[in-house]
């Protein structure tokens, strides 16, 4: 499908639907004073969930899943939208392909900030009145990731664009001696084991948590979200004892353990 034929279906089936509001940016949607944010504060906030309880005494997980979560859903309860060009001006008729498909990857962007929950304002028809900002603010909308042909089509238009157009001719200087931090979790997990095993004597139920949580960490990274997703489970009073004075005191000495002695984060395969 040729660029040109992509853009006008996209226009045609959602640019044009959006329907923004022309607003007062200052006055009326972000309010007229700048803030920060504390990331300490907000790490806070968000540890403090009751529902999390953790690294507090009566926790027994990992649901660093969880905690990412409140931190999210924090920021987005505040007015945050993102300044930027669609790409409309140069769209015309007689433009070459170049300038089409750079559009699409403006509409993809749109696309990809609208649907995970930020709104988009149209730069290029800003006017500034005075004390007034007032622009064109298109709504997030978190229901575009369901409408199956508007997203195959944002995948057409991303794959075309980036076909077309130039790549980076510069190289990262790091590039291939990088490991993704899923090769270097398995190789603190190899180095654990070592660790694990030289330094306490053999214990069946302890050998067996030990080798339980290692699959964990290593499986995890593949899983999806929904997968990840586990009702609460209420230990035995003695298996809960155990693991937390017995196994998992061990399990972190020897993660700390092949972490400190054999340089695992830094190191290469």
């Amino acid at each position: 499908m040729a660029a040109r034929e992509i853009l006008d279906q996209l226009d045609a089936s959602w640019y044009s639907k959006l329907n923004p509001r022309w607003m007062d940016l200052l006055g009326v949607y972000v309010g007229n004073e700048l803030f920060l944010i504390d990331g300490d504060t907000i790490c806070q906030r968000a540890l403090n969930d009751p529902l999390l309880a953790l690294g507090k005494s009566q926790d027994c997980s990992f649901q660093l899943l969880h905690a990412v979560w409140n931190v999210e859903k924090l920021v987005s309860e505040f007015p945050m939208c993102v300044l930027c060009n669609d790409g409309s001006p140069f769209a015309t008729v007689d433009c070459g392909d170049f300038t089409i498909n750079a559009v699409l990857l403006q509409r993809h962007f749109i696309f990809t900030m609208l649907s995970n929950g930020i709104a988009v304002v149209s730069l290029d028809v800003t006017e500034f009145r005075g004390s007034k900002i007032n622009s064109f603010v298109y709504e997030q909308n978190l229901l575009l990731k369901e409408q199956k042909e508007l997203v195959e089509l944002m995948i057409k238009c991303e794959e075309n664009a980036l076909q077309f157009l130039p790549k980076p001719q510069h190289q990262d200087p790091i590039g291939s001696s990088t490991n993704s931090s899923t090769e270097v979790i398995e190789r603190w997990a190899q180095t654990a084991v070592d660790q694990y095993f030289q330094s306490n004597a053999p214990d069946a139920t302890n050998d067996a948590v030990f080798t339980i949580f290692l699959l964990h960490l290593v499986v995890l990274p593949y899983l999806s979200i929904s997968d990840r997703s586990q009702k609460p489970v209420t230990l035995h009073p003695k298996l809960e004892s155990k693991l937390r004075n017995d196994v998992i005191p061990k399990l972190l000495d020897a993660l700390n353990e092949s972490l400190m002695k054999n340089g695992v984060m830094t190191s290469s395969p």
